[in-house]
C-alpha cells in the first residue's frame, strides 16, 4: 500500500531553478520504544516515534528529498489518537503507517507556502 499526503497544487521547491511540482509526504519509519527507568521509583516510558519525508517529483525518476521531520509521542497519546480513528487499511503494518500519516496530516506545520488545508491524504 502506498500511503502518502499530496499537496493540492504545485509549488516552487527550488528557488534557483524555479522548478515546481506537487509535494508528497511519506512516513518512512515508525518505532515503538520501551525504556525502563533508571531507579526503583521510575516507571517504564513507552513512546512511538515516526519520521516523515517531504518529496518533490515523488513518482518520477528525478524525485528529490526536500525536508524531513519527526514526531515522538507517549504511547498513551498514540493509543488515544488511534482509538479515535476509523482506518481503511486491513493489515497491521499498513494500519501503523496509516495512523502515523493521519497524525502527520493533522499536525502539519506550514511549509512551501502551503497550510494544513492544502494537503490531501491518499491511502
Amino acid at each position: 500500500m502506498s500511503h502518502k499526503i499530496v499537496s493540492n497544487s504545485s509549488v516552487v521547491h527550488n528557488a534557483q531553478t524555479r522548478e515546481t511540482s506537487l509535494l508528497t509526504i511519506t512516513v518512512n519509519e515508525v518505532n515503538f520504544t520501551a525504556r525502563t527507568g533508571f531507579g526503583p521509583i521510575e516507571s517504564p516510558q513507552h513512546t512511538v516515534q515516526f519520521q516523515a519525508v517531504v518529496w518533490a517529483n515523488y513518482s518520477s525518476s528525478n524525485s528529490s528529498r526536500l525536508h524531513s521531520f519527526g514526531h515522538t509521542l507517549p504511547s498513551q497519546d498514540w493509543s488515544t489518537f488511534t482509538e479515535a480513528l476509523t482506518l481503511t487499511s486491513t493489515g497491521s503494518y499498513d494500519q501503523v503507517l496509516e495512523t502515523a500519516l493521519l497524525y502527520v496530516s493533522e499536525h502539519l506545520e506550514p511549509m512551501f507556502g502551503l497550510t494544513e488545508a492544502d494537503w490531501t491524504v491518499s491511502l
